[in-house]
């Protein structure tokens, strides 16, 4: 039987909006309130706005007349998957063992607008809470080093830094142990093989810890085709035309709804894909299956 303190544990400490994020829905707008597109309806003007502070979100998608659904990441999760109460909860307690949950006050996601972070420095890695943070994720920064920078900005007046991933259109994407935001518009990253001129395939990751993972996993620093990152599953739209014109796409996308829904897309606009999942199966993502390949 559950207990009231582990129920109540669920509600405080899994962020609806990490969750959210993990599933692929990013917020069109972000302040006090999260707003996002529903992701129990298709509705095209966005009117789910999550509460990032008492973790609950509250859907108005489903019109006058029914009003609106709302609740915590329990009665969220419930409805997205159809669970009852019982099975919502323990998957729950599942997921919440996993690297890439995070947990209010552990470990605080955050999603800042761009207007309000101000980069002050672009170095190299250097940062001991950086390397070990990258360490503890199975990266060694030898490898990371090629690839990321060490990002410090303002926040709010505040001085922050994290590891930076740059995008094609300039942005970064900015990751720590205890957040995760963008400084600019969110994008997908294109970076070169080895072999630019007699590559034949194209690489898709989801993320750029995914993308190290591999290289990693393959003990090299350049994989020998191109790569594409695409930084978040809602990136896939706008990177279609450039997967497109690859001979052969090898897929390395999350094991989940959004990885799923992102492989049968490319699948149904005819890109010659190829799913290499399968290396990291019974794993949610490349990275997760590296901490667990390098720590046995």
């Amino acid at each position: 039987m559950i207990s009231l303190k582990e129920i109540a544990r669920i509600k405080k400490e899994i962020s609806i909006v990490a969750y959210l994020q993990k599933l692929g829905h990013e917020p069109v707008a972000t302040g006090s309130k999260f707003l996002y597109r529903s992701p129990l309806t298709n509705e095209r003007t966005a009117s789910f706005y999550v509460d990032p502070v008492a973790n609950t979100f509250a859907d108005f998608s489903y019109g006058k007349v029914d009003g609106y659904l709302g609740g915590d990441i329990i009665d969220l999760v419930a409805r997205l998957n159809r669970f009852s109460f019982p099975q919502a909860v323990a998957a729950l307690q599942a997921d919440s063992n996993k690297p890439y949950f995070f947990l209010i006050g552990q470990n605080s996601y955050s999603v800042e607008s761009e207007t309000k972070l101000e980069i002050v420095a672009i170095i190299h890695l250097q940062h001991q809470a950086l390397l070990k943070y990258l360490n503890q994720r199975g990266i060694p920064d030898a490898y990371a080093s090629n690839y990321c920078k060490e990002i410090h900005f303002l926040s709010k007046g505040q001085k922050r830094f994290g590891i930076g991933f740059s995008t094609n259109c300039g942005s970064w994407a900015i990751r720590s142990e205890k957040f995760k935001c963008w400084i600019g518009k969110g994008d997908y990253t294109f970076i070169e093989g080895a072999s630019s001129v007699n590559a034949n395939a194209l690489n898709l990751f989801e993320g750029f810890f995914d993308f190290l993972s591999c290289l990693v996993y393959c003990k090299t620093k350049q994989l020998h085709n191109p790569s594409l990152i695409l930084n978040s599953t809602t990136h896939l739209n706008r990177a279609m035309e450039q997967i497109q014109l690859a001979p052969v796409v090898n897929c390395f996308l999350d094991n989940d709804k959004a990885g799923d829904s992102a492989y049968q897309k490319l699948l149904e606009k005819g890109v010659n894909v190829i799913d290499h999942r399968g290396i990291y199966a019974g794993y949610n993502d490349f990275n997760d299956f590296l901490m667990r390949y390098t720590n046995t």
